[in-house]
């Protein structure tokens, strides 16, 4: 009985139940993310647009010092990667339900107990999370951002959230 209680505390927790994401340690796919990733539009419409429309592989790259080989979109989030295995950056981003997302997150970290770092300066709400996971809230934007595995992701985060937000705003 116990064994079932944790997953539909967390999935509670994270505000995502009926979407069926117990996965409290990313952001799930939103539904703007995910309408972007089939390139359809508020109303209906499709077009070109992405995932991986926010910023462009140059961008993404001068802003983390290696060059970007390619770039995928996925599930309403878009991953950029470089020629080293253990530099990329996956970014989701939620402009519809930015505050329910930003609940969910801390929600969710509190609950498995993963160790957040905040972080000033990005935002109005930032914290480094379970595998060095930027959690930014700016307004009706919340982003999540990961920028690799290896000493230099943070910094790497914190020079990309910036640069994302004023994209986005």
């Amino acid at each position: 009985m116990h064994d079932q209680v944790i997953p539909l505390v967390l999935c509670a927790a994270c505000g995502q139940a009926e979407q069926g994401n117990t996965n409290v340690m990313n952001s799930p796919p939103t539904t703007a993310a995910t309408k972007a990733a089939s390139g359809e539009t508020e109303g209906g419409a499709r077009s070109e647009a992405g995932a991986c429309s926010y910023v462009t592989d140059a961008e993404v790259g001068e802003a983390i010092g290696k060059s970007v080989s390619r770039h995928e979109e996925s599930s309403g989030q878009c991953t950029y990667y470089t020629d080293d295995p253990v530099v990329f950056v996956t970014l989701n981003v939620d402009t519809e339900n930015a505050e329910s997302s930003w609940q969910g997150v801390t929600s969710g970290n509190s609950l498995a107990g993963a160790e957040t770092n905040k972080v000033e300066g990005i935002g109005e709400e930032a914290f480094f999370g379970a595998r060095d996971i930027l959690y930014v809230r700016d307004g009706e934007i919340f982003m999540s951002l990961e920028a690799g595995f290896d000493t230099e992701t943070r910094e790497r985060a914190r020079k990309l959230a910036p640069m994302i937000l004023s994209k986005l705003k």
